[in-house]
C-alpha cells in the first residue's frame, strides 16, 4: 500500500545483483506505522555529542533529548525513536553510534558511493532505530511486510512481486538494463494500481 518510486518517498525498487530488491523509506515505514491506528504519535532523531540529553531505563525509564541549536552540534553519537500508543503508553528505543555503525557495516548499500548511507548518513541512522522501534510496535500485516521486505535483500533473498508476477531476472552486469526493465515494471505497476 505505499506509493513506489513517488514525490512521497514512501518506497523504491533498486537493482540488487540482477534483481529488484524493495527498499522501504523512512516515510514509508511511518505512514505504516499510523495506518495501524494504534499510534498516536512516533519521531525519531540524532543525538550529537554538543546536545543535552539524559537517558535512563529500568522501572523510571527517562529519554531527554535537547538538541543544540547554535553552534556545532558535533558527530552523532546516537539515536532514537519514541512512540506513544492510543493507550498512553511509550515505547522507546535508544541506539548508540556504534550499533549503528554495525548495520551499516552489514549494509551492501553503505559500500556504493550512492548509497543513502553514504549521501544521506543521518537519515539512514533515524531510520535504523525507526526500524528498530517498530518491532515492539502493534502491527498492522503491512508493517509487518514491509518490515521483512526492507531486510538486506542479499539476507532475505526476495525480491519485489509487481503485481503478482515473477518477472526475469538479468546478470548483474547488466545493470543499466535492469533499471530500464525496473522502471517499465514500474509504470506497469502504477498503471495496473490506477485500474484496480
Amino acid at each position: 500500500g505505499l506509493e513506489l518510486e513517488g514525490p512521497q518517498g514512501h518506497a523504491y525498487a533498486v537493482p540488487f545483483k540482477g534483481e529488484l530488491a524493495l527498499v522501504v523509506g523512512y516515510k514509508g515505514l511511518l505512514e505504516l506505522v499510523r495506518r495501524s491506528g494504534q499510534v498516536s504519535r512516533i519521531e525519531a532523531h540524532t543525538i550529537h555529542r554538543n546536545d543535552k540529553y539524559k537517558i535512563r531505563f529500568g522501572l523510571d525509564p527517562v529519554l531527554e533529548h535537547e538538541p543544540t541549536l547554535e553552534g556545532e552540534p558535533g558527530p552523532v553519537i546516537a539515536a532514537y525513536a519514541v512512540a506513544q500508543l492510543k493507550d498512553g503508553s511509550i515505547v522507546s528505543e535508544v541506539m548508540t553510534l556504534a550499533q549503528l555503525n554495525a548495520i551499516k557495516a552489514r549494509s551492501q548499500g553503505a559500500k556504493r558511493g550512492d548509497s543513502p548511507w553514504q549521501t544521506d548518513e543521518e537519515e539512514m541512522q533515524r531510520k535504523t532505530v525507526l526500524r528498530r522501534i517498530c518491532k515492539f510496535l502493534p502491527q498492522s500485516t503491512e508493517l509487518a511486510r514491509a518490515l521483512e521486505a526492507d531486510e538486506e535483500p542479499e539476507i532475505r533473498g526476495a525480491t519485489i512481486d509487481v503485481v503478482g508476477e515473477v518477472t526475469e531476472t538479468e546478470p548483474a552486469s547488466r545493470t543499466d538494463k535492469l533499471k530500464g526493465k525496473a522502471k517499465a515494471a514500474l509504470a506497469g505497476a502504477k498503471q495496473a494500481a490506477t485500474v484496480e
